[in-house]
């Protein structure tokens, strides 16, 4: 056992549940002791009481545990005092902390003179000295680390400390990526829409106020993933539409050079700019009122209130979103409120300024006040809320959780892909075009940055020298002579089957070569004669695509299995036995790495890690028919997977930095105006089905919607993966 390592994991934890979670299973495993929860919202002045605890055998031993960063003396004779006038007997309390707490001993001899009360501290420290008690302490930790610590890249490793499996927000997003009807697609423009529209705002022609497109791009780009170039393609496209809707919301003002918004689209921006400003200062000033209510009787004054509740809101839908918003909507998942609310104002009013000896009653004042104000709020507050709820809806749709954003990190530091040359091929052709219209070799680039592993082998690069050699061959036979024919139509170009020939010919024709031979020295040497050397280097320092020889891999093919996917690929293939051993190599290959790696037999939420990044999607009917029986899941992992989940998505810091723009915000509550009806019923109905499933079946649901959502083609809900020679370039 590492210890530096545990200790490091242990001092991260900043949820108090997961910590909790983990200490009960650690001293059971330590001690033998089962535990009861002491009060709860029901229970007198206990009330707000959370990750307190007696044993099973004796309900005078406490033990209390806290992640908390403040004052550990104080929080312990607080809570003393709590229980002492609830009627409580205490014979001994026990404060469990994953922090490293100074002068225990110290802190332990003043509370037994102040309060005549016997306290131990089981801190950072104790957890060290016994995680190598047994193989049942050390199998809790390693069972934390597999549930709770997760890998990712930002570029360098990171990690942060997510229970995934329990918590109902990825269960209900990959559910509704692959089970419900609702138009992502539809919903992200309706977003851009709505962004533009706020941001052109304050224009007016008849003042000659316009705004160009460049700052709608920046603005959205705020709310969107910044380094995303498709992002520019979808502001153009929903400005065309927008300005050829029959009301016509906004205008391009030739002569000014930018757009803006005409008068009756500005009234009626300004009309309900108004009604929502209305309404989210009527909730700010009767929520203030009721904090400082609350404040005043326990004669605390705090400056400040108003920015302390709009943390509390924006902290609220960070960190519990889903089922807060699934409440307000729906007035389901009311324990949520319970469980969380406490240890969201904890965190908040520890982080801000409010004076040590005030902070647990005023973190008692806003529980009491926040919890009143979501059961029994006005209309204004209940409104309010509701609308902030329809947003983060919306986003979370949209892939912009924090949870759902972290998932998909980790899962992006596991996978180690196979890149074909259905993939390769289209990204070098790529290679002279604007970075809007780059989708492959953005793919790449994006799946690299976000830690995915990419390689290439033999079979591969082989296959990669061949197709360029081909491409030599074709060029110098039947297109040198002919290249004006192409380049003076360029409709023509559509004729040529070679992607590559078609990209150099296009790049010709706007100045950015003038060789065909030149175009190729971007790539590989032209004579091809160090072709496979040539490109090693170039996929590695373009795309960070690692090379693996044969022997590397060190994994053992059935010649006989090989030998029959082979024949039936090369029927499928029209007779191309060299590209149907190529790839019968690559699909063993991908099934004997995992079972090399023992895949099949990990039980994690991220499914298979090895795949073959491809976009031949005929060829896996084959591999059914022929290996069925031995191997039943693709090999296959989607190239659209890889580009909207993994490439595109945003990171959790960018959702963060989102979130603090929107909850709580004005622009919040206009966004909330685009939720459709049936999505809120959607998520309850997933929410109430992944709390009635036992741990293991979650972890074996979410693995299954995982892998399906990798593999599964007809699952298209965002964008498609077409090249700009055989989609745009046509049209």
């Amino acid at each position: 056992m590492d210890i530096t390592a545990f200790e490091t994991a242990l001092k991260n934890i900043d949820n108090g549940w997961i910590f909790e979670d983990f200490s009960h299973n650690f001293l059971s495993a330590r001690l033998g002791y089962e535990f009861i929860p002491v009060g709860g919202s029901g229970d007198k002045g206990i009330d707000g009481f959370q990750h307190l605890f007696h044993r099973k055998s004796n309900e005078k031993e406490l033990f209390q545990i806290s992640t908390e960063k403040a004052d550990p003396q104080k929080k312990i004779e607080n809570t003393i005092d709590k229980l002492i006038k609830n009627g409580k007997t205490i014979s001994r309390l026990t404060y469990i902390s994953n922090r490293k707490i100074n002068n225990k001993d110290t802190i332990q001899d003043s509370i037994l003179d102040n309060k005549n009360i016997s306290v131990r501290i089981w801190d950072n420290d104790w957890f060290k000295t016994n995680v190598n008690h047994s193989n049942a302490t050390e199998r809790v930790y390693e069972s934390f680390l597999k549930a709770n610590y997760q890998e990712y890249s930002k570029p360098g490793k990171s990690y942060v400390i997510s229970n995934l499996d329990e918590d109902s927000r990825l269960f209900v997003f990959l559910r509704q990526q692959i089970e419900d009807n609702t138009d992502t697609k539809g919903l992200n423009d309706n977003l851009v829409d709505s962004l533009i529209l706020y941001h052109l705002e304050p224009t007016d022609p008849e003042k000659e106020i316009v705004l160009p497109k460049e700052s709608i791009l920046k603005f959205v780009k705020n709310f969107l993933k910044k380094d995303d170039s498709s992002v520019d393609e979808l502001v153009d496209q929903r400005l065309e539409v927008i300005q050829k809707t029959k009301d016509k919301k906004i205008q391009y003002h030739k002569k000014l050079d930018g757009y803006c918004l005409p008068y009756s689209t500005r009234k009626e921006i300004t009309e309900r700019n108004l009604r929502d400003l209305n309404l989210e200062q009527d909730f700010s000033e009767q929520t203030t009122l009721k904090i400082k209510e609350y404040l005043k009787e326990e004669e605390i004054i705090v400056r400040n209130v108003s920015d302390l509740v709009k943390e509390i809101v924006k902290t609220i839908f960070y960190e519990q979103g889903l089922e807060f918003s699934n409440f307000l909507i729906n007035k389901d998942s009311d324990n949520c409120i319970e469980k969380q609310l406490i240890d969201v104002v904890e965190k908040v009013v520890n982080d801000s300024s409010i004076k040590a000896e005030n902070q647990a009653k005023v973190k008692e004042c806003l529980i009491y006040a926040i919890r009143e104000i979501v059961y029994n709020g006005t209309i204004e507050q209940k409104r309010y809320l509701k609308s902030l709820s329809n947003t983060y809806m919306l986003m979370f749709l949209l892939q912009w959780d924090p949870k759902v954003a972290i998932y998909f990190q980790s899962l992006a530091d596991k996978l180690t892909l196979f890149v074909g040359n259905s993939i390769l091929i289209p990204a070098f052709s790529e290679y002279f075009l604007e970075d809007i219209n780059k989708r492959h070799w953005n793919l790449l680039k994006g799946a690299s940055k976000a830690g995915v592993t990419l390689v290439v082998s033999d079979p591969i690069i082989d296959e990669l020298v061949s197709h360029f050699q081909i491409l030599r061959n074709s060029y110098y036979s039947n297109i040198q002579e002919s290249e004006d024919f192409y380049l003076d139509d360029e409709y023509n170009l559509t004729a040529i089957p070679h992607i590559i020939m078609r990209a150099y010919l296009y790049a010709k024709k706007r100045g950015k070569v003038n060789t065909f031979d030149k175009f190729i020295n971007h790539f590989v040497t032209p004579d091809l004669k160090s072709a496979k050397i040539d490109f090693i280097q170039l996929l590695k320092e373009m795309f960070g695509i690692e090379y693996v020889q044969e022997t590397e891999l060190a994994i053992n093919i059935d010649d006989n299995i090989k030998t029959k996917l082979t024949e039936e690929l090369t029927y499928s293939k029209g007779g191309m036995s060299k590209k149907a051993e190529v790839d019968a190599q690559l699909i063993l290959s991908v099934y004997a790495l995992r079972e090399k790696n023992n895949e099949t037999k990990d039980t994690s939420i991220f499914g298979y890690r090895t795949w073959w990044l491809s976009k031949d999607t005929t060829t896996f009917r084959k591999v059914k028919e022929v290996l069925n029986e031995k191997y039943h899941e693709s090999c296959y992992i989607r190239p659209d997977f890889l580009y909207n989940y993994i490439a595109l998505a945003p990171n959790h810091e960018e959702v963060k930095e989102v979130y603090d723009e929107l909850f709580p915000s004005l622009l919040g509550v206009n966004l909330s105006y685009h939720l459709p009806s049936d999505v809120a019923e959607n998520v309850q109905k997933s929410i109430n089905d992944h709390k009635e499933l036992p741990h293991y079946r979650k972890q074996a649901t979410l693995r299954r919607y995982t892998d399906k959502l990798k593999t599964d083609g007809s699952l298209r809900k965002k964008k498609n993966l077409d090249t700009f020679f055989d989609k745009d370039f046509k049209e």
